[in-house]
């Protein structure tokens, strides 16, 4: 083949290839690499660093400047590390950017501090007769500064934590059967959260413990942590006990003036009616020493109480009361169910003077809820004088026979002692009369 022929086959694949798109060299070209160095731009992979309390927005996540012979627009076709609805990112022409309020929802719905952005460039010449397009990932890393303070997480429509206890609590009781503690912190980086309990009441304090337990393995974002809550030692509540509880975060590495904290109350309610039954003290008193002694059957001692016998513990529904006493006198115990207070009549009284030589009597109140558990008090009573000369009334309203026969032996010691005086005075005028 002649030299002419094989340049005339030359020119015409040159024509053909070109034609066919194959042997052009247009390709997207920076104008400067003052955003984005060269190697990132070879190699596709451009990584970006933010402060993640940056105050603007919308903000330029990155500025992508094509040569002037160039028009380009970026398409943004996937995200990795992000769970949120959220896709949060936008995109302006040459500009690949961050939308309105990126930073508050990111972190309130995200975990991940690194995101990766896949955008694909369309890059077209001046003419618009050229086009190419090229692949790049963003890898943008957010810089956590723990700018969020930690949150508690608190029942619907409530202010702090409350639990209703059943009492007594044993040692090693998990408190959280009775009410969850959770704390939830927004930062990314936030590796636990502790908690510190307060009180006036140091011996309780000295009864609990409350330990970080990791974050909540249901929530797919890892912002709720989680508590263990126990009873290191038994305790018995008789009222309610208020806490102090503080939560703090652990803040930016190496930096404890990062460390952020949050309050609120807890507070401890004794449940009455799943509690093991109790009266509120050990020993009550009564004096019913000045009740004439006709009149103390049927007597209501509740008046005469220094101070009101109250059961303050235990299901009303299922208690019996029962009232033990070694003596003549019978009593007879009810509860009041508004009230839970205690009411003790005295039902029997005796015909047996002796009885009221006992100065005090003393009374056994018993409790049981029908199972295991139980409850005792006791109650000293003040008597009546013995001595009294009152006639002790029988049901039928008819004087004792003993204090009849009383009475009579009385009357006859009387007249005795009258006739044992009056007898020599009289004897003694007489003599005196006729010997003058």
């Amino acid at each position: 083949m002649s030299i002419l022929a094989k340049f005339t086959v030359l020119l015409v694949l040159s024509a053909f290839l070109e034609g066919r798109g194959l042997y052009a060299a247009f390709e997207c070209q920076l104008a400067n690499y003052d955003n984005i160095n060269q190697e990132e731009w070879t190699s596709g992979l451009i990584k970006i660093s933010k402060e993640d309390h940056t105050k603007a927005s919308p903000m330029t996540l990155v500025l992508i400047n094509l040569v002037s012979t160039q028009t380009g627009v970026i398409d943004i076709t996937d995200t990795q590390g992000i769970k949120g609805k959220n896709t949060y990112f936008g995109v302006s022409e040459n500009k690949t950017t961050l939308e309105s309020g990126f930073y508050e929802k990111f972190e309130e719905q995200e975990d991940q501090s690194v995101v990766y952005i896949d955008a694909t460039i369309t890059c077209k010449s001046a003419e618009g007769k050229d086009e190419a397009t090229k692949k790049i990932k963003f890898e943008l890393s957010i810089v956590d500064s723990n700018n969020h303070v930690p949150t508690f997480v608190l029942p619907d429509s409530e202010k702090e934590y409350t639990f209703k206890l059943p009492m007594p609590i044993p040692a090693g009781f998990d408190l959280s059967n009775y009410g969850k503690i959770i704390v939830r912190d927004a930062d990314l980086t936030n590796d636990n959260i502790s908690l510190a309990l307060d009180s006036d009441n140091k011996e309780i304090l000295e009864s609990l413990s409350i330990k970080w337990a990791g974050k909540d393995p249901s929530d797919v974002i890892h912002k709720r942590h989680l508590f263990d809550f126990t009873a290191l030692k038994s305790f018995d509540l008789n009222e309610t006990v208020t806490f102090t509880l503080k939560a703090t975060d652990s803040g930016t590495k190496d930096d404890p003036k990062t460390l952020k904290d949050a309050s609120t109350k807890l507070t401890f309610v004794v449940d009455q009616e799943n509690s093991y039954p109790k009266f509120d003290q050990v020993l009550y008193t009564a004096d019913i020493s000045k009740v004439n002694k006709s009149q103390i059957k049927d007597t209501d001692l509740t008046s005469h109480l220094d101070k009101p016998i109250v059961l303050s513990r235990g299901n009303l529904e299922k208690l019996n009361l029962t009232v033990e006493a070694i003596t003549d006198l019978e009593f007879k115990a009810s509860v009041d169910k508004a009230t839970r207070k205690v009411k003790i009549l005295l039902t029997k009284t005796s015909t047996d003077q002796k009885v009221f030589l006992q100065k005090n009597v003393l009374l056994k109140l018993s409790v049981t809820d029908g199972k295991f558990s139980r409850a005792e008090s006791w109650l000293k009573i003040t008597l009546p004088d013995a001595d009294s000369e009152t006639p002790v009334v029988e049901d039928d309203g008819r004087v004792s026979d003993g204090y009849r026969v009383a009475t009579i032996i009385l009357s006859l010691i009387i007249v005795g002692l009258m006739i044992y005086i009056i007898y020599p005075l009289v004897k003694h005028i007489r003599l005196d009369f006729w010997n003058r």
